[in-house]
């Protein structure tokens, strides 16, 4: 099955929000299958095109800090926004964002985001029902327990996993993140879970591993707390990639196998 709203072809320059997000990737790729001999006429037997779940603020707080989600709810959601999708540089400007160019506020921005965390949640229901599914949206990894990081507000990956197992419909679930950047928000949210395992395939260097492991207070940076199962790539190793990941999922297949398995192929705009 696959879950693609009509409502998710919008891109971000209605917000004034000027970071390029190919979105013609997911519309193309829509469109390919609707147009395939076979597929195409078969379109009602996997597509779902309505997103019917909802999302609570208590879903939010089972994964992210109480003074978070008022933020989220409140007038400071704009600033939560701004900092998330680094709208603003140190100097106070303006950075790939141009609210003349906004048809929308910015705080409407969290409604969408809302929507792909109830996405997200909907998937994963159609999954345990069919075998799978697939969203063209979600993949929010870099959102940490108390703020939003790497135009990540939320992350919908570990609230669906949280909604699921309060309902008591899953126990166990995997996490195989082959988004170029690490799970960092994913991996820190379920550290010592032995409910949630989780693996990331991901660039060695670069954001969010480009800072320092610890601030000058001593504070450790969660972006660098490890996955179950880490597997950094350098630069140059394009062709270790499908072994590496290969060889990863192998040890994972040594865990014993989760009610439920995320597949995070890459949201980042």
């Amino acid at each position: 099955m696959i879950l693609f709203d009509d409502s998710q072809k919008e891109g971000l320059i209605e917000f004034g929000i000027e970071i390029p997000v190919l979105y013609s990737r997911v519309l193309n790729t829509f469109e390919f299958l609707k147009s395939h001999e076979i597929l195409g006429s078969k379109i009602d037997q996997w597509h779902i095109g309505k997103i019917e779940e909802t999302i609570s603020q208590d879903d939010l707080r089972r994964v992210h800090s109480g003074d978070y989600i008022e933020k989220l709810f409140s007038a400071g959601l704009e600033g939560e926004i701004i900092k998330t999708f680094e709208l603003i540089d140190e100097a106070g400007n303006y950075y790939r964002y141009n609210p003349d160019k906004a048809s929308l506020p910015l705080t409407l921005l969290f409604d969408r985001i809302l929507a792909i965390v109830a996405s997200s949640v909907q998937c994963s229901r159609i999954a345990l029902a069919n075998g799978f599914c697939f969203a063209f949206s979600g993949g929010m990894h870099h959102a940490q327990h108390a703020y939003g990081a790497g135009f990540c507000i939320v992350n919908d990956i570990v609230i669906a996993i949280r909604k699921l197992q309060a309902e008591g419909r899953i126990r166990t679930a995997w996490v195989i993140d082959i988004d170029a950047h690490k799970g960092d928000g994913t991996a820190a949210l379920t550290k010592g879970d032995d409910t949630i395992t989780t693996l990331s395939i991901h660039m060695a260097r670069g954001w969010p591993l480009d800072g320092d492991e610890y601030d000058l207070n001593g504070n450790f940076n969660p972006s660098f707390t490890p996955s179950d199962i880490d597997i950094p790539m350098a630069k140059g190793e394009d062709h270790l990639y499908i072994p590496r990941l290969q060889e990863g999922l192998d040890r994972l297949d040594r865990w014993a196998h989760p009610d439920l398995a995320v597949v995070v192929s890459g949201a980042d705009p």
